[in-house]
């Protein structure tokens, strides 16, 4: 069950009004024709769009000093940015590391508490990421629980994080089994539906006067609700015909690079916002961003958080969610967006694919063809076999593929202040 998992999953629905859908157009016009200049002051607060929220459970994000004001302050405090950072006036937290969990030795600490978020509908699939910086000295904790029908859960850690390796090693927690859940690397698997889910932080640092800090906590939660489908969704087809120039990058150029499809299309993603900003420190080489989204716990790269962590480490704004089908990503290609998806298929089910199968693989969708069929950078093609990273897929393959279990997961990365859906 606990894979080394070489790819990985999310979702976001639009639901947008005529005029909603005007003012969107109409930032994706001035971003087009500004180009990589700054976009900030085409983004306004409450962008013109709807939250990511699919219909099999929800998507909830807090960003900014009024977002995280709902939520409880313990030693934590806000920057003047509206960041999440520790408070040494309020007196820190102070513990040891006794269990091996962190840095071997003492440490300071605060913690915040999200809010509640009702669900709305029974989940049993809780993913939490975050976007934060954590200078050397520093790293944060990020933990979940849902509320079932005899009450809460415990919380369950869902990653020990930081950039570097100076003070701790990011690892996720393991399965912290017990009667209610486990946890799946990143994903809490709750054995019984959840109509609640909260998040708790811990920021942790060895100097005082260093501090982590946390600008995005965000959470999906999803059930096995029937989403929508292709066959269910208009699709919105102005993104039917575009084609992102997104680098095309591969795995398996690289000494043990076969389980690194998730930092490929990482590193594809920021070398195409690396291009369209000229912010050359986003086009990071595949092995780079493969050591430096590692789980240490075991081994691998596939850490769905831990990849949206990294590129977030580096500015941009990232995070992990789920849609329900892809006609919700027509609109991030018509903005101007890459994003990486997790797919999982049988023998036979994706054709053209570089692999027969897979029980876990990523990939960037960067547009769709006339046909309304999606054009991917699959990071697995190999360049012995002749095998070109850029392949339009079956429309209605690649969805089954991706809205398996888990279903919908996405990457969504994109420099701060750009206009989004």
């Amino acid at each position: 069950m606990f894979r080394d998992r070489s790819g990985f999953r999310s979702r976001l629905r639009l639901s947008l009004s005529g005029r909603a859908r005007a003012a969107f157009l109409l930032a994706v016009l001035v971003v087009t024709v500004l180009a990589g200049a700054s976009w900030l002051v085409v983004r306004t607060r409450n962008a013109p769009a709807a939250k990511p929220a699919p219909d099999h459970g929800i998507f909830r994000t807090l960003t900014g000093a009024d977002a995280f004001a709902a939520g409880s302050f313990d030693r934590v405090t806000l920057d003047e940015d509206g960041a999440l950072v520790l408070d040494p006036d309020a007196g820190l937290r102070s513990g040891h590391d006794r269990a091996g969990r962190y840095n071997g030795g003492s440490f300071l600490f605060g913690t915040y508490v999200s809010p509640v978020w009702e669900t709305g509908v029974p989940v049993d699939s809780v993913v939490a990421s975050w976007s934060a910086e954590t200078p050397a000295g520093t790293w944060l904790e990020v933990e979940a629980r849902a509320r079932q029908a005899d009450g809460w859960t415990k919380y369950y850690s869902m990653g020990v994080w930081a950039s570097g390796t100076e003070a701790v090693r990011r690892h996720n927690s393991g399965p912290q089994e017990d009667a209610d859940g486990l946890v799946d690397t990143d994903d809490l698997r709750l054995k019984r539906g959840a109509s609640a889910v909260q998040l708790r932080v811990a920021l942790f640092t060895t100097d005082p006067a260093l501090t982590p800090r946390l600008r995005r906590l965000s959470v999906t939660a999803t059930g096995d609700g029937p989403g929508r489908g292709t066959a269910s969704a208009s699709p919105y087809r102005r993104a039917w015909g575009r084609d992102l120039p997104v680098p095309e990058r591969r795995q398996n150029d690289f000494p043990g690079g076969g389980g690194w499809c998730s930092p490929t299309s990482v590193s594809m993603i920021m070398a195409y916002w690396a291009a369209r900003t000229g912010n050359e420190a986003w086009d990071r080489p595949v092995p780079e961003v493969a050591a430096g989204v590692r789980d240490h716990e075991y081994g691998g790269t596939g850490n769905w958080v831990f990849n949206t962590a990294y590129a977030a480490g580096l500015g941009l704004d990232a995070y992990v969610t789920r849609f329900d089908s892809l006609t919700d990503l027509e609109w991030w290609i018509a903005a101007g967006v890459p994003v990486a998806v997790n797919i999982e298929f049988e023998e036979g089910g994706l054709d053209g694919a570089p692999m027969p199968s897979s029980d876990g693989h990523i990939i960037v969708i960067r547009g769709f063809d006339r046909r309304g069929n999606p054009i991917v950078n699959d990071p697995a093609a190999r360049a012995d076999q002749g095998e070109e990273v850029r392949i339009v897929y079956d429309r209605a393959q690649l969805e089954r593929a991706w809205q398996g279990r888990p279903r919908g997961t996405t990457y969504i990365i994109h420099p701060p202040g750009y206009p989004t859906p």
